[in-house]
């Protein structure tokens, strides 16, 4: 059985005029297709047939399908076609050559980066007395907000990573957390909660946090940014949907 057969050029012979230019595309079925240039194969093959008459005439010596016939002979080898030919009949050119449609190009997963940051409004909470970077307290908070989950803690679209450091009952009460935002997508859909950009060692979970607090002048009312698909806030009181820090419910699960 040879895979070249009447079915794939039967219909372009039927409407060719030996007087004209003529290509097309068709599939083993011989519906036609759109011209591509894929890669060379024969499956699923895409078969190019053209005709070109010759400048000067000519007497035809063979009609299309006998043409196209006398190539399956020439140029197939037990069921195994060459990628192409042509054959002169006189008063023009016959040729195919066979192709497969490109295989679409995956799109890259997009590159996780970093957004700018997002201050609260000023005095919007209590104030937070302004620690110096390096006090217990600051340490106090990151440990809790960041270190205290381990080495390897991840945030997921399912998994939220939230802390109330500084305790119920101190003042200023703390609440931080790393939140998966809604429809957001990464590879793996998941994040390393102590280094959200895999590209980039400089940002932590204790950076971002940290800076959440220093870089806005807001009398401690700090923000959030987001690394990648994962929130980081650091605000002193619990949120609510309005703060818009990620969560469908505020921290006691109220929507």
């Amino acid at each position: 059985m040879q895979f070249f057969t009447d079915k794939i050029y039967g219909g372009f012979c039927d409407k060719v005029s030996k007087g004209e230019k003529s290509e097309t595309t068709v599939d083993k079925d011989g519906k036609t297709l759109n011209k591509r240039m894929p890669p060379p194969t024969h499956d699923p093959a895409q078969f190019t047939l053209s005709y070109e008459p010759n400048k000067d005439g000519g007497e035809c010596q063979l009609e299309c399908k006998d043409a196209f016939y006398l190539l399956t002979g020439s140029c197939g080898a037990q069921n195994n076609l060459y990628m192409g030919g042509k054959v002169d009949v006189g008063c023009g050119k016959y040729a195919f050559s066979i192709s497969r449609p490109e295989e679409p190009e995956e799109e890259p997963e997009p590159e996780l980066k970093l957004s700018e940051r997002v201050c609260f409004d000023e005095w919007r909470h209590n104030d937070v007395p302004r620690y110096k970077e390096d006090s217990d307290w600051w340490e106090r908070i990151l440990s809790r907000s960041c270190d205290d989950h381990g080495a390897d803690a991840k945030v997921t679209p399912d998994k939220t990573i939230s802390s109330m450091p500084n305790g119920w009952m101190n003042n200023p009460f703390i609440w931080t957390g790393a939140v998966w935002m809604k429809g957001c997508e990464a590879e793996g859909n998941s994040q390393s909660l102590q280094q959200p950009l895999p590209h980039d060692s400089s940002v932590t979970c204790r950076s971002l946090i940290l800076n959440n607090y220093l870089k806005c002048n807001n009398g401690g009312t700090g923000g959030h940014i987001d690394a990648g698909c994962v929130r980081y806030t650091f605000m002193p009181k619990g949120p609510t949907k309005e703060d818009d820090v990620g969560l469908e419910t505020d921290m006691y699960g109220r929507g």
